[in-house]
């Protein structure tokens, strides 16, 4: 008896082991973003041909089946940037969708290896400065008052009811000013409103708001962060 159940035992581990090795993972569709990728077709579907701003690419991603992976080159990507977007509209924001993740950090178009990642390396940095003209300023307390400022993004990203499965990774998020009417007078940053999302190694930076959350306002929902920075936001 015991042989028997031995010998079944060693076919269904057998079984496992061959399906495991010939039927292909599930895997997503990946969206490549690189704003120096100016020669190529400009579609998302490799770094060659990589989507110059992240607002083309979020689209794409949202009409795409998910799971769906936005890998991201170094560089600045800004919320009015995009082939629909308008320009030095306070109002554009990066809004997340369901099931999409969003990774900073690769070396990108130019580089030997342009899937080579290392955040600190290739910074990716999503930047409510649309103007590109912030005075860098030393005591976040005074960041609310820099005239140079007046012309940011409320919010550099809206989360919006998303899960577990949005996230963002590897990304710096700076430059937002939140001090518009509400809703626009939280979360320079981020404004995170009933959703799960997860965070991870993401920093937050020179981001104000004139109510609660300089670098993110987060109602409802649960919010994951993982080794994530913040440093000088501000909120009154």
């Amino acid at each position: 008896m015991i042989a028997l159940i031995n010998s079944r035992v060693s076919k269904t581990i057998s079984l496992l082991l061959i399906l495991v090795l010939f039927c292909p993972a599930a895997s997503g569709k990946i969206i490549y973003v690189d704003d120096d990728a100016t020669t190529g077709a400009n579609d998302g579907t490799s770094w060659e041909n990589a989507y110059v701003y992240l607002q083309d690419a979020l689209t794409d991603a949202n009409s795409a089946e998910k799971p769906v992976e936005i890998w991201m080159a170094q560089g600045i990507y800004k919320p009015d940037q995009g082939e629909i977007q308008a320009t030095g509209d306070r109002e554009a924001t990066f809004q997340l969708i369901n099931g999409v993740t969003l990774e900073g950090g690769y070396a990108g178009v130019g580089s030997v290896d342009p899937n080579a990642r290392d955040i600190e390396l290739y910074k990716t940095v999503l930047s409510g400065d649309l103007n590109g003209d912030d005075v860098k300023i030393a005591d976040p307390c005074d960041l609310p008052d820099e005239p140079t400022r007046g012309d940011n993004s409320y919010h550099v990203v809206t989360s919006n009811k998303t899960d577990a499965n949005t996230i963002l990774d590897g990304l710096a998020i700076t430059c937002g000013n939140a001090n518009g009417s509400e809703p626009h007078n939280y979360g320079g940053g981020l404004y995170n409103l009933q959703s799960n999302l997860t965070l991870l190694n993401c920093n937050f930076h020179r981001n104000t708001a004139t109510f609660p959350g300089g670098a993110m306002y987060s109602s409802g929902g649960l919010t994951l962060l993982d080794s994530c920075l913040f440093e000088c936001n501000h909120a009154s």
